[in-house]
């Protein structure tokens, strides 16, 4: 298990996963970013066929952002807690930092892209 100390400056995906899961439980989290993907993409599309063509890709590309989420959470819905501590202190400053940083995931592919170079 890795150390929050070492943690990088900017979030890692499959720690965050791990995170929400240890707070909010992994069948939560496993709709969660299901209906992310899905919703978002499908409303996506269908506001890209009526015409709203930018706001729908923004939609869209948020909905490919929810897939590295969504494949994480699938890989540790078992094991969710090997990944991180949740009795540890260092995981309550970990989560707040994460907490912050989530609102990168509004970034379209920025998710895709930090997951792709995080892949263990």
């Amino acid at each position: 298990m890795r150390s929050s100390t070492q943690e990088g400056r900017l979030f890692n995906v499959r720690r965050l996963v791990a995170l929400d899961m240890g707070l909010h439980g992994p069948t939560f989290i496993l709709i969660e970013f299901s209906l992310g993907v899905s919703v978002l993409m499908i409303l996506g599309l269908s506001l890209i066929f009526q015409g709203f063509s930018l706001f729908g890709a923004y939609m869209f590309t948020l909905g490919i952002n929810y897939v590295p989420f969504l494949v994480y959470a699938l890989n540790l819905r078992k094991n969710y807690g090997d990944v991180v501590d949740m009795g540890d202190p260092d995981t309550n400053r970990l989560n707040r930092k994460y907490s912050i940083q989530q609102f990168l995931i509004f970034i379209p592919f920025f998710t895709v892209a930090l997951a792709v170079i995080q892949w263990p």
